[in-house]
């Protein structure tokens, strides 16, 4: 939420999914797990929650990334004139 938030200030953009993920495909994933918990027990979810938390902060460096690599270079646009200009009458 903060990426999303802070990426929105700088941008005037603002996203809800990122990397195919969005809210609604989070709510069914958790729908799934508490589901599979009430089935299966929470045996399996304990040991599948390591993998789960590196691939979740894997997926978070790689949106951070790449926000911030298109924050540098509109960045650089406005800083070298070639980006949005007002004119002052």
């Amino acid at each position: 939420m903060v990426n999303s938030f802070l990426s929105f200030s700088v941008t005037n953009t603002f996203r809800i999914s990122y990397l195919g993920v969005g809210p609604t495909e989070v709510r069914i994933l958790f729908i799934s797990v508490n589901t599979m918990i009430i089935y299966f027990g929470k045996t399996y979810i304990a040991q599948a929650l390591p993998y789960v938390l590196v691939g979740a902060t894997f997926g978070l460096f790689i949106t951070v990334y790449h926000t911030q690599k298109r924050i540098w270079e509109n960045d650089m646009e406005n800083k070298h004139g070639h980006g949005h200009q007002e004119t002052i009458s």
